[in-house]
């Protein structure tokens, strides 16, 4: 198994902090920005003004992530970790 691919089975560990949920968070993010369906054409800029948007604004992002979810008809109960920040916003 490779080291990327382990990494991200036992979650991430930054300065001592593991991170669990960052698998959860691949699955989450491929299918809000449909990457999994070929339909995300963002470009590299995009990319980092996406990623500013969501470091700026976290809980606006999450919303926004949780609205797609249920507009899709998926069962946030089956994402623990949206359902989490769902009761926190």
């Amino acid at each position: 198994m490779s080291d990327k691919k382990a990494s991200r089975l036992n979650g991430i560990s930054i300065k001592g902090i593991v991170i669990p949920e960052y698998e959860e968070w691949v699955d989450v993010l491929t299918n809000y920005y449909e990457v999994d369906l070929d339909n995300c054409k963002m470009n590299n800029e995009a990319w980092i003004e996406q990623l500013a948007l969501c470091l700026t604004y976290p809980k606006s992002f999450i919303r926004d992530v949780i609205e797609y979810r249920e507009v899709e008809g998926r069962d946030l109960n089956s994402s623990i970790l949206l359902n989490n920040f769902k009761n926190k916003l």
